[in-house]
């Protein structure tokens, strides 16, 4: 059996013979401490004031004392003069950690650990914005882990959550998020490779789940929750105001807010926007002419134009979006109901009048009319403008 066999779990502390000893902190000759190449600590021990550090580990191979960088331990000074060590699982049976032997005569060592209990993990979380890691992380994760986080916000905010790092034995151990208390609410994803994933509950929790197996560990995942004041909404005033969260200050990372503008009888919505600043590589609002996004698209804006929508029913859908980085002012509009106007245009023939939309009275808003004028062939057309204002 060698180290790489060793389900490694906890805190350890060495002895030799019954005696304390410690990892030596200088270059140890190849096959010594029982293997082909012995790992030893790369830096020195801590002070108990110290409390937990993290150093390095080598394994000596090839006349390199370098030759192999194992996976980095947590060491740790205890009162009474000697040290706990939080091993992991090397990355093959060929290395294994070694003791400082001094004065006594052998090359064996003995490894007993200081604790067999199991590490807390997972517990509920209420600060506003946090990180939530795997256990041990950045060192492997233990095996058997099972760890139940649930992130909690208050009021009209909700939790985003966006993991920035993930390194996981892919077949076997596995993260799930769900969107609620517990895990009996609606599942989000699971997640057992990095593909920049991230989540956003509906109302105030998100529910984390970390599995992993008997055997196989990894580096483990970061992720960062932040709470989001929730937006979008269902609009039913005949006319009113629409903008980002919190303009004119910047909008929030991963903002996806959805308004709908619900006109009724013969009116429809007329949508113009007064301001926007987006990051344009990434952020937008988009516009569809329907009470969803499932209905059709009237456009996508990233920067102001004067842009102006307006529906051909009752109803207008905005959707707004903000990625995981950089943010802007972003955005105000105002909507107001409309009457539809009469039709204007046309094609013409022979002779007569035509006129603007409710001439002699002030046209409309947006009006844009085409007239086509014909004439039978080897006539010409005489057009006169009697008014114009």
């Amino acid at each position: 059996m060698c180290d790489r066999d060793v389900n490694w779990f906890g805190w350890y502390r060495l002895f030799i013979h019954g005696q304390s000893a410690q990892m030596p902190n200088t270059c140890i000759d190849e096959y010594k401490c029982g293997t082909h190449a012995p790992l030893w600590l790369n830096g020195e021990h801590p002070k108990v004031e110290d409390g937990v550090v993290t150093r390095g580990v080598c394994g000596h191979w090839n006349n390199n004392c370098c030759y192999y960088n194992s996976t980095p331990i947590r060491v740790k000074a205890c009162p009474g003069n000697y040290y706990v060590y939080e091993f992991v699982r090397p990355f093959m049976c060929a290395v294994a950690y070694c003791a400082d032997v001094g004065n006594i005569n052998t090359i064996y060592t003995t490894i007993t650990p200081e604790t067999n209990s199991s590490e807390p993990c997972g517990g509920n979380l209420t600060d506003w914005r946090g990180v939530l890691l795997s256990p041990r992380y950045p060192n492997n994760y233990p095996n058997n882990a099972q760890c139940t986080w649930t992130i909690h916000s208050t009021g009209n905010t909700t939790v985003s959550l966006i993991f920035t790092d993930v390194d996981l034995e892919t077949c076997c151990d596995y993260i799930k998020v769900y969107d609620g208390p517990s895990t009996l609410h609606p599942f989000l994803g699971e997640i057992q490779e990095y593909r920049n994933q991230s989540f956003r509950s509906s109302s105030n929790d998100l529910t984390v789940l970390f599995y992993s197996d008997h055997s196989v560990t990894h580096r483990g995942f970061h992720a960062n929750w932040v709470f989001i004041e929730s937006c979008g909404g269902y609009m039913t005033d005949w006319m009113g105001d629409l903008s980002s969260p919190w303009y004119p200050n910047n909008y929030p990372d991963n903002s996806y807010c959805t308004w709908t503008i619900h006109s009724t009888g013969n009116m429809t919505v007329s949508l113009n926007f007064t301001d926007v600043v987006l990051e344009t590589c990434c952020d937008y609002i988009k516009v569809y002419d329907g009470p969803s996004t499932h209905h059709h698209l009237l456009g996508e804006i990233r920067e102001y134009r004067n842009q102006s929508f307006r529906s051909s029913s009752n109803d207008l859908t905005v959707l707004f979006y903000s990625d995981s980085s950089v943010t802007r002012r972003g955005f105000h509009a105002n909507w107001v109901f409309v009457v539809p106007q009469p039709e204007c245009g046309g094609h013409l023939y022979g002779s007569g009048l035509f006129s603007s939309p409710n001439y002699p009275n002030y046209y409309h808003d947006n009006a844009y009319c085409v007239w086509y004028l014909s004439a039978e062939q080897g006539q010409r057309i005489f057009l006169t403008f009697a008014d114009v204002q």
